[in-house]
């Protein structure tokens, strides 16, 4: 193992980028928001309503990242910052 002078910084291989959440926990979810909005743009506060988390928090983040990673909802709209979403 070779020694490497103080201060020196490692590059890290970083994992892959895959979904937070299981797809069945996903498509529960999916479910939720479809039965009320049906194929209605949905805007990030709804569809965090719906499933029972807040709009800016963490856990919501990683939720909608799974979504859209398993490809259950997609961005189609930017609007001064919030993105709309539909579900497919």
């Amino acid at each position: 193992m070779e020694s490497l002078p103080l201060g020196a910084k490692t590059t890290r291989a970083k994992s892959p980028n895959a979904p937070s959440y299981s797809l069945q926990e996903c498509l529960e979810d999916t479910r939720k928001v479809f039965r009320i909005e049906n194929q209605v743009a949905t805007s990030r506060e709804s569809i965090a309503e719906h499933i029972a988390l807040a709009p800016q928090s963490g856990p919501f983040n990683r939720k909608l990242s799974s979504l859209r990673q398993y490809g259950l909802l997609e961005a189609i709209v930017k609007i001064s910052g919030s993105a709309i979403f539909s579900s497919e």
